[in-house]
């Protein structure tokens, strides 16, 4: 599964185990959260077609929502994670399978501040294209 892949690809990275050792969560952390973390969400999927067949290529854009108690903390993790996934490509092994990633592009990200929990998060999004 894709969501696998992805948290194998970030886990593998030093930078991001250096930051968040393990704390990536799909959706939402868990209650209270110890920060930084990383939660990601799925935004879209889209198939490719070919001459009228299912090409079985995906792409799909995810926002890996980065956490932190500084401004400066939460970039930082960001820019680790940016790092580690931007123009990732090869065969991603992990418990129960595999996936083929084509190719993930950077698309953009922006600052936010959780007034409620008095907490800064940038969240940075990205197009996947992988073998479904």
């Amino acid at each position: 599964m894709i969501e696998e892949a992805l948290n194998t690809v970030l886990e593998a990275n030093s930078a991001v185990v250096a930051l968040v050792s393990g704390r990536i969560y799909p959706v939402l952390a868990p209650e209270p959260p110890q920060y930084p973390f990383i939660a990601y969400t799925l935004a879209s999927e889209t198939n490719y077609s070919a001459m009228g067949t299912d090409a079985g290529t995906l792409r799909r854009r995810y926002q890996f929502d980065c956490y932190d108690k500084t401004a400066t903390g939460a970039s930082n993790l960001a820019d680790a994670v940016k790092a580690a996934l931007l123009r990732y490509r090869g065969t991603v092994n992990y418990t129960g399978g595999s996936t083929v990633i084509r190719d993930i592009f950077a698309l953009g990200q922006v600052d936010l501040f959780d007034f409620e929990a008095r907490k800064f998060k940038r969240a940075v999004d990205f197009d996947v294209v992988y073998d479904g």
